[in-house]
């Protein structure tokens, strides 16, 4: 039997063996057969308390690979077949990180890698695989000219279809949890589902009981080119994947509604038109209205969030238990005599009596907003126990930070959560449960919740005062007339909560003046070490230092100086089975290594576990919490004191005792502003701005790297370097730098455009890209051809160009040192690469380019898309084949642009 080298195994060596199938069933009925699978991988041969002794948790880290079959046999399933109408094959790989479905009969030799659902996200879309019937005419356009690239699986009527698999497991301690405290063993195990259905509209229709679905006019000639071999066909998710305000006597708690669509079409569908079904009361008044619609089109299979943004001029009455909103659709290829059909979907409405009715005051309140790539959200408020109208200076919001994989909506989080006199509880989401680790596209969720609240009870925002939203507005008030106040806001957190609220803290510190971090990381990338990546047994420490650059801004013991003047209270459990109770220890200690005299207090309570009810009402945390927001916040006479800013990456941080980093000199490097009183010192800083009142300046005169300033008397100031010297500036806006995750962070749905010609396998790329960001944070994207990209208005939010030179917008618009040529090849500071396998993705101006020499090199670049905390991606990356076997150690080049979008030299690694 044939070995792999491995280190985990005695004498290095591991071999094939067979999994264990916990449990399975079959179930086949009239437009739908389902089969389901449950694995559990383990290792026992593998001594891991020996790897454990010396590696720690990390030892335990690994990856597996997983074979299995399926058989599709299509003479037991006529129906599905006979009508022309599409089916797929459907999959939800629950804990799985990647599957794939390999056709031994296709002459398609690339593996099409579908990322599966690693957090087994209850709500997570499931992957679709076309299934085609060998006598439909099928448009299966070549790539390249080089063979088909189509998913799809050819059937033959009378003939068993055989499909092998492959699935990639990878064990984490926080998904699975420490085999030690779960399981009272050693051996670490992986449990994975897989749940397979052959899916076809008879069916869903019959099955969906909330959908109410039209089919297209008959009598309407539609041609080939419309809706090809399939008919049209969408369904409507259950009523837990909607996202829908709560209404507080009859009023709705925020703006948004969302509506979950599934497309179960081979074609493009738009959605053209909302409406309610019941908009009125009963005597005739109009209550709730939808604005600003913008039309939502569909790829082939794809999931969206139809979002609706309400007006509402009456109350709901008090009876009405639902909504019925009526979404109109037409194939996209054609707006011209074309019939809509209709989808309704029944929305169940929570109408609470008042905001001190029992229920909003105990489990809260759902307050929904527009979030990163303007998807509604939703966040859980709970209104002070004693309501109070008047928003004074007494008043204080208190922002809670959930932990991995806990939702939001939870119970037994709400109910743990402490409830300040004159305090909003807000409960913020972060896009998913797990999210980006409350880092980047989830940071600016937690913001916009926060944003949505305070205008609620002040009508006035100012990002200054709190921090940056999904779309980096700056202010806005509502009432203008209104006296401004600004709301302190704590922060509280648990788990991954508890080091959410101290890398948000550390980011924002004149946003947030108070935190209580229970049971936290010191950094989200303390969770998997990096010490026995693959890649770093291969790969030059050049190389190494970029990779880890990008996740500079990931580390929040780095900016733990940031905290100074921050009150800080941990609290963590003393046999903690989950976060070792060091980190709050070492947190504490890193702050007041920075200052001594901070105000950053410890309680390790003995004998407490990870989590317990009460975390946050015992004593003396309770007291400690009530005192913590009962304090005056205001400009504080410690500005006074000497401090230091850090700051990674400017356009994620916001202001230190006024001061603010606001352009780097060599963006990828960390930067410093050393402040004492009106003299600063910096570090790679080349553009800063400062709030004279809130950095306690009297004079008008600075003192800025040995250059005296005299600040002109507008309340906040901008500072440029010139030619090697220092000058005051308007205001302007830097260019981006970041890592390739900043492409998350959208104000608007994510664009995907690829080429309008031979675009099988693009769209494919396209497709399972939309599918990644939809399951794991909730990332709206719209699939859009080069031509019509052209036509259109330049997108407001983020965009992903797909197919190097044959995206004609792509050639139009691209405009970064990083060039793709007709022949196919990839060259960037006179370096060309046209290696067979070769994948690239950059970040310029708000556009990804991903492109490839090959079919093979786009499957690369989708691999390493950012998708999850952790992934290195700096702000251009060139891909080759070795990445399949060493990991980020088969990157030819990768780097950073300059402050002005162009190639970094000292920030660049070139093999």
């Amino acid at each position: 039997m044939k070995g792999y080298p491995s280190h985990l195994a005695d004498n290095g060596h591991v071999y094939w063996k067979n999994a264990t199938l916990n449990d399975q069933s079959i179930d086949l009925g009239q437009g739908i057969c389902r089969s389901f699978a449950k694995y559990s991988v383990s290792f026992n041969e593998i001594r891991w308390d020996s790897i454990r002794a010396t590696e720690g948790w990390a030892g335990l880290q690994h990856h597996a690979l997983l074979r299995t079959t399926i058989r599709i046999y299509p003479p037991e399933l006529p129906s599905v077949f006979n009508n022309g109408e599409p089916a797929y094959l459907t999959i939800a790989a629950n804990q799985v990180s990647h599957i794939a479905i390999l056709d031994s009969e296709s002459s398609d030799s690339t593996i099409h890698w579908q990322t599966g659902n690693i957090y087994a996200y209850s709500d997570a879309p499931r992957i679709h695989v076309p299934l085609v019937y060998n006598n439909q005419h099928v448009d299966r356009p070549n790539f390249e000219d080089r063979g088909s690239a189509t998913d799809s699986i050819t059937l033959v009527p009378g003939e068993a279809k055989q499909l092998d698999v492959l699935v990639g497991l990878d064990y984490e301690i926080r998904l699975f949890g420490d085999p030690l405290g779960f399981a009272n063993t050693t051996v670490p195990a992986i449990e994975a589902d897989i749940h397979i259905e052959i899916e076809h509209p008879i069916g869903l229709h019959r099955h969906a009981g909330t959908l109410d679905v039209h089919s297209i006019d008959k009598k309407l000639l539609l041609s080939s080119n419309e809706l090809g071999a399939g008919g049209a066909c969408m369904s409507v998710g259950d009523s837990a994947s909607h996202i829908v305000p709560h209404f507080v006597d009859g009023w709705a708690y925020g703006d948004m509604i969302g509506v979950e669509v599934v497309s179960c079409s081979r074609e493009a569908l738009v959605i053209d038109k909302a409406s309610f079904v019941i908009a009125k009361t009963s005597h005739g008044l109009p209550v709730l209205s939808i604005v600003d619609f913008k039309p939502v089109v569909l790829a082939a299979s794809q999931t969206r969030i139809v979002s609706l943004k309400l007006a509402q001029e009456n109350p709901v009455e008090a009876g009405l238990g639902s909504l019925i909103v009526t979404l109109s659709i037409r194939p996209h290829v054609s707006e011209i005599d074309t019939v809509f059909y209709q989808i309704n979907a029944t929305i169940p409405l929570v109408n609470h009596e008042s905001i001190n009715h029992p229920e909003p005051q105990e489990l809260g309140i759902h307050l929904t907003y527009a979030s990163v790539t303007s998807t509604p959200a939703s966040a859980v408020v709970l209104p002070p126990k004693t309501m109070d109208p008047v928003v004074d200076s007494g008043t204080r919001i208190l922002l809670a930070l959930h932990g991995a994989g806990v939702m939001h909506t939870n119970p037994a989080w709400i109910l743990a959560l402490p409830r300040p006199p004159k305090t909003w509880v807000l409960v913020v989401h972060g896009l998913t449960p797990w999210g980006m680790d409350w880092r980047e596209a989830s940071r600016a969720d937690a913001c916009s919740a926060l944003r949505a609240l305070v205008l609620k009870i002040t009508d006035f925002w100012n990002e200054e005062d709190y921090c940056a939203a999904h779309d980096s507005v700056k202010s806005i008030a509502l009432a203008k007339s209104k006296e401004q106040t600004r709301v302190p806001v704590i922060i509280t957190g648990h788990s991954n909560g508890g080091q959410g609220t101290l890398f948000l803290s550390s980011q924002f510190p004149d946003g947030f003046p108070a935190l209580i971090p229970a049971a936290g990381y010191t950094s989200a990338r303390l969770y998997v070490s990096v010490q026995h990546s693959r890649a770093s047994l291969f790969s030059d420490a050049a190389l190494q230092a970029i990779m880890k650059a990008s996740l500079q801004g990931q580390d929040g013991d780095i900016i733990a100086g940031n905290l100074v003047f921050s009150r800080v209270h941990l609290v963590h459990g003393g046999d903690d089975e989950n976060v070792p109770v060091w980190h709050s220890r070492e947190r504490m200690a890193l702050i007041k290594a920075w200052d001594p005299d901070s105000d950053v207090r410890f309680t390790e309570v003995p004998g407490k576990p990870h989590i317990w009810p009460t975390i946050f009402k015992d004593e003396p945390i309770a007291s400690r919490i009530d005192e913590l927001v009962a304090f005056p916040y205001g400009i504080s006479h410690s500005a006074l004191k000497p401090f230091t800013y850090t700051v990674v990456w400017p356009s994620e941080a916001g202001s230190m005792r006024g001061w603010r980093i606001r352009e780097l000199s060599v963006p990828g490097r960390l930067a410093k502003l050393s402040v004492n009183q009106n003299r600063v010192r910096t570090t790679n800083v080349y553009g800063l701005s400062v709030n004279t009142q809130r950095a306690g300046i009297n004079s008008r005169l600075v003192i800025v790297d040995n250059q005296q300033i005299n600040l002109p008397s507008s309340p906040t100031v901008w500072l440029r370097r010139g030619l090697g010297q220092w000058e005051v500036v308007d205001p302007y806006a830097p260019y981006p730098s970041g890592p390739l995750s900043h492409i998350l962070n959208s104000p608007e749905p994510i664009s995907i455009v690829i080429p309008s010609d031979n675009n099988a396998h693009y769209h494919s790329v396209a497709r399972r890209l939309a599918h990644n960001l939809y399951t794991y944070l909730k990332l709206d994207c719209v699939v859009v051809k080069d031509d019509e990209a052209i036509e259109q208005a330049r997108p407001g939010g983020s965009v992903v160009v797909i197919g190097g030179s044959r995206n004609r917008y792509g050639i139009k618009v691209r405009s970064s040192p990083l060039q793709v040529h007709p022949d196919g090849s990839i060259s960037i500071s006179g370096f060309k690469y046209d290696q067979a396998g070769t994948g690239a993705l950059s970040l310029h101006k708000n556009h990804l380019y991903m492109d490839a020499v090959d079919e093979s090199g786009y499957e690369r670049a989708l691999l390493a898309f950012p998708l999850r905390t952790g992934v290195p991606g700096p702000e251009w990356m060139i891909l080759g084949q070795e990445c399949d076997r060493k990991g980020y150690a088969g990157v030819y080049a990768a780097g950073f642009w300059d402050r002005d979008g162009e190639l970094s030299e000292i920030m660049s690694y070139f093999n």
